[in-house]
């Protein structure tokens, strides 16, 4: 999945990801059928790790909405050097000002 980040789907080859993961391309394709494949997996396995720690922000009604939604950023910006954040959630920070102007250097 890493590399799917890192470079994107296009760029990367199932070559490469045989490679990453010492296998042959053959053993790839005969366990997903493509890269789509491959990546529905490693999605299907990796969502789950990365809304996990989202699971431990209180979101009780009595809380508000603007505390909720400030965890989720401190959260999100706890974990922005992981790549799969820097992809998917960093680039929203920069809309949320109190958690920029807090976390962001």
């Amino acid at each position: 999945m890493r590399q799917f980040l890192v470079r994107g789907y296009r760029s990367t080859t199932m070559a490469d990801l045989a490679s990453g993961f010492g296998a042959s391309k053959s053993t790839l394709y005969a366990r997903y059928k493509s890269k789509a494949g491959l990546v529905l997996a490693a999605m299907e396995r990796a969502v789950p790790v990365l809304l996990a720690p989202l699971s431990t922000v209180d979101t009780r009604l009595t809380r508000s909405p603007r505390a909720v939604l400030e965890d989720f950023g401190i959260l999100l910006q706890a974990n922005a050097n992981d790549v799969s954040v820097r992809r998917c959630g960093a680039p929203s920070l920069n809309r949320v000002p109190k958690v920029r102007r807090s976390t962001l250097p």
